[in-house]
């Protein structure tokens, strides 16, 4: 099928699918996809649309507006939107991109978050050159009339936005900085730790180490070391005659108190009432 939308050249193609209502509620699915030539007058402006953008620009440049912000998605990068947000994007000459617009269950929360994580909808790292090959892999397939499994479907947009997620670190990257700081926060369990002395454990500004702890462990430094001390409190609980005072102290708590509160507040039981659940 050949795209007649204006400043959309020959050779474009386009794509629509249908999802099964099961698919809908509990994939990830194309809506609909492509790879389009586009000269000066490609124009997308929208209020609202109500499924997600993915674009990867193979040759030339794409303006974004975005939320009121201005960007530009040049050759190799990677832009993502929600589009049920005010969007408005247009190509110079000689731009060439692959896209999708695909939904599904979490989806717009989860692409929000790699937004606002990112600090743009435009992506620049050393994952684009797969994002853009899997992109053009599926269009190419429907083009050749083959027919793509939902659950494939699928799997191919998940990895695309975990490889997003991952962004320009390997797995490895700075891991042991971050397996330093993990055994820190574990050998030091009774304190109080600080942002600060956590990330100066390994030479690392407060600011960068938190979003690096939290990209490879999910948890921010804070919530991480509340996340040992319910764990500590946990194993004490079960398998040691103190008392709740005891442990509260153990665990650097002014009070039998505020500890029982922390222990509530993350358990969802005053620790007493946990104790005698769980012998």
């Amino acid at each position: 099928m050949i795209s007649k939308e204006p400043g959309v050249m020959p050779g474009s193609h386009y794509f629509f699918l249908t999802a099964a209502d099961t698919v809908r509620e509990f994939y990830y699915y194309l809506v609909w996809c492509g790879h389009y030539f586009c000269k000066r007058g490609y124009s997308i402006k929208r209020e609202f649309f109500p499924h997600l953008l993915l674009a990867y620009v193979q040759k030339g440049i794409m303006k974004l507006v975005y939320q009121e912000e201005s960007y530009q998605a040049e050759e190799g990068t990677v832009m993502l939107i929600d589009c049920q947000l005010p969007h408005h994007y247009y190509s110079t000459p000689g731009l060439e991109f692959s896209y999708f617009h695909f939904d599904g269950a979490n989806s717009h929360e989860f692409c929000r978050h790699l937004i606002s994580e990112n600090g743009s909808p435009v992506f620049r790292t050393s994952a684009n050159t797969g994002i853009g090959i899997s992109v053009n892999e599926t269009v190419e397939r429907l083009i050749e009339k083959e027919e793509i499994p939902s659950a494939e479907t699928s799997r191919i947009i998940y990895e695309i936005l975990m490889r997003i997620a991952q962004g320009n670190e390997s797995p490895e990257e700075h891991s042991h900085l971050v397996n330093t700081a993990v055994k820190f926060i574990n050998e030091n369990v009774q304190a109080n730790l600080t942002l600060d002395e956590i990330a100066e454990k390994v030479n690392l500004s407060a600011y960068y180490f938190s979003r690096l702890f939290k990209k490879h462990t999910g948890f921010s430094p804070l919530d991480y070391a509340l996340k040992c001390k319910m764990d500590r409190a946990i194993f004490f609980l079960k398998t040691s005659d103190l008392s709740v005072g005891e442990i509260a102290y153990r665990l650097g708590y002014s009070s039998e108190a505020a500890f029982g509160n922390a222990f509530k507040r993350k358990v969802g039981l005053p620790p007493g009432r946990f104790r005698k659940m769980t012998i």
